[in-house]
């Protein structure tokens, strides 16, 4: 079962929270995780999240990603000129390095990784095969 249809299966019942995790591996990483947060800043995460894994492939394997996501920001209409400091701003990338130590301090070694009721489900199959049974345990034991 994805993310998607356990946020629209439980409304008002789990709360959902994303915590940035640049991979080490991805070249890249640190600025898309970057870049989304400033998209973040001007109402548009999700969508800016979406784009990036929708063309991973193209941003990951450019010279330049950055010419990308100004790109991506034209498109979906930011402010651009703030989107282009918010890049550079070194708050920002220290908040992202903040939300990696807490996944580390918590076990995450790769992505996507989720906590449901506290139990670590690595990877997006995990996820899919246990969070529901997890979600619903809890709801029970909060009824009883």
């Amino acid at each position: 079962m994805s993310l998607k249809v356990i946020l629209v299966r439980y409304p008002g019942k789990i709360y959902f929270v994303y915590k940035h995790f640049p991979l080490m591996g991805h070249k890249f990483s640190a600025l898309a995780h970057q870049a989304a947060e400033c998209a973040h800043e001007q109402g548009k995460f999700w969508e800016f999240h979406d784009r990036l894994y929708q063309d991973q492939m193209v941003w990951s394997s450019a010279l330049d990603p950055l010419v990308i996501f100004l790109n991506y920001a034209r498109d979906m209409k930011f402010n651009e000129e703030r989107f282009a400091r918010c890049l550079e701003n070194a708050a920002v990338a220290e908040r992202i390095r903040a939300d990696k130590k807490e996944g580390q301090s918590a076990g995450v070694n790769s992505t996507p990784t989720f906590f449901v009721n506290g139990v670590m489900l690595s990877g997006s199959r995990q996820f899919g095969e246990s969070a529901d049974r997890l979600i619903q345990e809890k709801l029970a034991e909060q009824k009883g």
